[in-house]
């Protein structure tokens, strides 16, 4: 289930919930961040970042290079978080933009 653009989307899944990359890059953050909790943060070769967020786990570290489909971590429910799901964000220049399309929400 999607839920409304804010920063990102919130896409509902259980706990544990595999979460594989949207597109391709380099891991260039991995740990907690404030409200984000566990976050995985890959950047492209444009300097598009995708961010994901309130993970239960990561599988993946700082400078490891990320092919799409590729599993980064499992959904949680870590940080600024009421229930399992993940934040997806993703940045351009710096600024959120809403991923729906390029996941397939609508």
């Amino acid at each position: 289930m999607y839920l409304h653009f804010h920063s990102g989307v919130d896409l509902i899944a259980e706990y544990g919930t595999p979460i594989v990359a949207a597109a391709g890059g380099k891991v260039t953050a991995a740990g907690y961040a404030d409200y984000f909790g566990l976050r995985v943060a890959i950047t492209d070769s444009y300097g598009l970042v995708e961010i994901y967020a309130h993970m239960s786990d990561a599988s993946v570290k700082v400078g490891d290079s990320i092919q799409q489909g590729q599993k980064v971590g499992l959904v949680g429910s870590t940080g600024l978080s009421v229930g399992s799901h993940l934040h997806l964000q993703l940045e351009v220049g710096g600024v959120p933009t809403d991923p729906a399309p390029l996941i397939g929400c609508q």
